[in-house]
C-alpha cells in the first residue's frame, strides 16, 4: 500500500505482479526442496496435535529456548548487518557515472540489491532516489523486488534450518524474480 501512495502505477503493477509470481514460485520450490529432506513419519508429525500429556516439561523448556535462539540470532544478525554496512562504501559505488552501466548496472542492482539488508519500506525511497538521479527504470524494477525479499542477514539466519541449498534456490527465485520486473517495468514505463 505505500508504495502505491508514494510511486508510479507502473512501480505498483510490476511489484504487485512479479511479486506474486516470485511468492508462489519460491514457496513451491522451497518445498520441493525441502519435501525430499523430510522423512515421512516426520512429515506426517508436522501435521498432527501435539499430545499435552506426552511432554508436560515443554513450557517450562519453551522460555530458556526461546531466550537463547533470541540471544545467538540478535547477536548473529548484528554481526552481518556490521559487516555488509562496513563494506557499503565498496558494495554500492553509486556515482554520477552509474547512469552509464548498461548491463553492468542491472547486475550490480541485482546482486547487490539481493545481499543487501534494509528496513521495511526502504527500497521504496532508494528506487524513488535513483530514479530521480536517472537510473532507468530497469535497476528500479530490480530493486523494487531484490531489496525486501532477501538478504544476507536473512540468509545466514535461516540457513542452518532450512539448507544452504534451499536459500541458494530462493535466492534464485528473487533474482530471477528482478530480471523479470526489470522487464516488465521497462515495458510499463
Amino acid at each position: 500500500m505505500f508504495l502505491a501512495l508514494v510511486a508510479p502505477w507502473p512501480w505498483v503493477v510490476t511489484r504487485l505482479v512479479v511479486g506474486l509470481l516470485v511468492v508462489v514460485g519460491g514457496s513451491v520450490l522451497v518445498a520441493h526442496l525441502t519435501d525430499a529432506r523430510l522423512p515421512a513419519a516426520a512429515a506426517d508429525a508436522v501435521g498432527s496435535a501435539p499430545d499435552p500429556a506426552a511432554d508436560e516439561g515443554g513450557a517450562r523448556r519453551f522460555l530458556p529456548t526461546l531466550l537463547r535462539t533470541a540471544a545467538v540470532v540478535a547477536v548473529e544478525y548484528a554481526v552481518v548487518v556490521f559487516c555488509v554496512g562496513a563494506v557499503s562504501g565498496w558494495l554500492f559505488p553509486l556515482g554520477g557515472s552509474a547512469q552509464s552501466w548498461g548491463a553492468a548496472g542491472l547486475l550490480v542492482a541485482l546482486v547487490l540489491g539481493t545481499l543487501a539488508v534494509i528496513p521495511t519500506a526502504g527500497e521504496v525511497p532508494i528506487a524513488q532516489g535513483l530514479a530521480a538521479a536517472g537510473f532507468g527504470s530497469a535497476v528500479v524494477g530490480v530493486l523494487l523486488v531484490v531489496l525486501p525479499a532477501i538478504s544476507l542477514p536473512s540468509a545466514v539466519l535461516v540457513v542452518r534450518a532450512l539448507t544452504l541449498r534451499v536459500v541458494l534456490a530462493s535466492a534464485a527465485v528473487v533474482v530471477a524474480g528482478g530480471v523479470l520486473a526489470a522487464g516488465l517495468l521497462g515495458v510499463l514505463s
